[in-house]
């Protein structure tokens, strides 16, 4: 999870750094595109955002932040992406 109160390119950032996500803008998962991984990840969400799948993953994801479950939505990631 991110803190809030961070601006995206802070955001991406910190995401960026987290297992599940290196891991998604790997070189070895064909997503890296350069040697910024923040940059990466925002491009990567930029390219997909409109996707209906991703809407369905961020409506679970709201509902897991809304029924504070978020725990679970993370092991439930770690799953597909780790």
């Amino acid at each position: 999870m991110i803190d809030r109160g961070l601006s995206k390119k802070a955001a991406y950032r910190q995401l960026s750094e987290q297992k599940r996500w290196a891991q998604f803008v790997s070189e070895k998962s064909g997503t890296y595109h350069g040697p910024d991984k923040a940059e990466s990840l925002k491009s990567q969400y930029n390219k997909f955002r409109k996707n209906r799948w991703s809407k369905v993953m961020l409506d679970a994801y709201q509902w897991h932040v809304h029924s504070g479950t978020i725990e679970t939505w993370e092991q439930l990631i770690d799953k597909l992406v780790v």
